[in-house]
């Protein structure tokens, strides 16, 4: 007779803090788990055939999203363009940074990147922090990113992200050491950070106060 395999009566999420990584980006599970309470025993062959079946549901919930964007420049590197997002309709006005020899009369892409990390890991942690209840005032993110130039070759290095998170005059001391250690962590649930990471350096460097 195979041996039985006692199974879990009930599905609970392992979430310590951020040590859980099927939480998505914004702190939330991505699906559902299926429960089957009614199961106390199974075989070795009945595990596998669920965890399948577990993994077929999970692929068929996976979603794809599509972010646009149209760029447009005439010119040289003294040139000017655009860049629209096209679904919001948000408009920037581009050139190349006086640094790199252009006018820098408008944002550029190098700008554009320290921006996008900026905003996603605010909302993320804005986010993580509501879902926690912690007591959140605001939090301001002042994100430096770093190109080394070599010549004409440049290479995008670094991106420091120094979050100044604000809580309510109420929180006490082990709150703010663990929003501190929540702010070193949540650039892992940003899907900015989590597309440049290992091409580029992220660092975070936290200041948490009270109101």
């Amino acid at each position: 007779m195979k041996k039985r395999l006692e199974a879990p009566s009930r599905f609970e999420l392992l979430n310590n803090g951020f040590a859980n990584r099927s939480l998505n980006h914004l702190g939330t599970a991505p699906y559902e788990a299926k429960i089957y309470p009614e199961v106390r025993f199974r075989t070795w062959r009945q595990t596998q055939e669920l965890a399948g079946a577990g993994s077929r549901i999970s692929k068929s919930m996976s979603q794809l999203h599509e972010y646009k964007a149209a760029a447009e420049w005439q010119g040289g590197r003294d040139g000017s363009g655009q860049v629209t997002s096209l679904g919001s309709g948000v408009v920037n006005s581009l050139s190349v940074p006086a640094e790199f020899g252009g006018p820098g009369a408008g944002t550029n892409p190098e700008e554009l990147l320290a921006s996008a990390v900026a905003g996603c890991y605010s909302m993320v942690f804005g986010i993580i922090a509501e879902n926690r209840k912690v007591p959140l005032v605001s939090i301001k993110s002042d994100v430096v990113g770093e190109v080394e130039q070599q010549g004409m070759q440049f290479t995008y290095k670094k991106v420091t992200i120094r979050p100044l998170i604000t809580l309510e005059s109420s929180a006490d001391d082990a709150m703010i050491a663990a929003v501190e250690e929540m702010a070193h962590k949540a650039d892992a649930y940003c899907i900015i950070t989590a597309a440049i990471k290992g091409k580029i350096e992220v660092a975070v460097e936290p200041t948490v106060v009270r109101a």
